[in-house]
């Protein structure tokens, strides 16, 4: 891929508020309140790999369940890595601030 190329590709992330029904345990999950943005359950932690590179864009063929594997917390916000199952992509994303589970307690959803 040559220079201008690259520089027409996007790398920064797509916001995209939208509401989804889990595909881990069926919750109809509403859009993020504000601006704003959700790709997680706020009751089991479940995601679904279906962003390619830049997150929101909707590149991602494979669409399988993602799992929580690993978790930070720094000045009150938590950071979850999780991990596709269908195919090990990982990604990095903080939880929504309306999410009712402490940051201590977020591993005993997985």
């Amino acid at each position: 891929m040559g220079r201008q190329e690259a520089a027409r590709e996007r790398s920064n992330p797509i916001a995209r508020n939208e509401s989804f029904l889990c595909g881990h345990c069926g919750f109809l999950v509403p859009e993020a309140p504000g601006a704003g943005v959700r790709n997680h359950c706020p009751r089991c932690l479940r995601s679904q790999h279906v962003d390619g590179p830049v997150p929101g864009d909707r590149a991602s063929d494979c669409h399988g369940l993602m799992d929580p594997h690993d978790q930070v917390v720094a000045g009150g916000e938590v950071r979850v890595t999780f991990r596709c199952r269908r195919c090990a992509f990982e990604r990095v994303n903080r939880l929504h601030p309306d999410w009712d589970v402490e940051p201590d307690r977020v591993e005993a959803l997985w």
